[in-house]
């Protein structure tokens, strides 16, 4: 018997795992079957991940070295270099 719910639910279906129009309305007419779901590949990390993180490493430390040496919060936005420069600074007074 004809559902007209459960064609509507199947052609839904179909669009949603990016079937095309055609084969969406030949799946709900029962004339092809549902193609199976596969799961999305995992994305790749990016290839200087590890570069990134031990720059950050570094970065963490300089910050807890400046707070040391001048008793200050570093601002946020400084670079390493900048950072290094404010502690000669704050060492030569």
């Amino acid at each position: 018997m004809f559902d007209p719910a459960e064609t509507r639910r199947l052609f839904v279906q179909a669009l949603d795992r990016g079937l095309s129009q055609r084969q969406a309305e030949e799946i709900a007419a029962g004339l092809a079957p549902m193609p199976p779901l596969t799961p999305a590949p995992a994305p790749a990390p990016p290839p200087d991940l590890a570069r990134r993180i031990e720059a950050l490493d570094d970065l963490a430390e300089l910050r807890v070295r400046y707070r040391i040496a001048t008793g200050k919060k570093p601002f946020h936005g400084w670079d390493a270099a900048t950072l290094k420069a404010k502690m000669a600074e704050a060492g030569g007074k």
